[in-house]
């Protein structure tokens, strides 16, 4: 059975009220609290939003 959390692909960005960022795999809904952000897109593009998002706060 394929773990869709270990996806290299069909992610997206998730952010919480606490400006928390997760990833998150496209397929599921998200958690309540959580608002999709960025994607469907691959974990590297995924990631690389993150870091622009953190870089911004600072």
């Amino acid at each position: 059975m394929r773990n869709p959390f270990e996806s290299e692909r069909d992610l997206i960005v998730l952010i919480n009220q606490a400006r928390q960022c997760s990833l998150w795999p496209a397929e599921l809904p998200p958690p309540h609290g959580w608002t999709p952000r960025h994607g469907p897109a691959t974990r590297a593009e995924c990631v690389e939003y993150v870091e622009q998002v953190a870089g911004r706060r600072g």
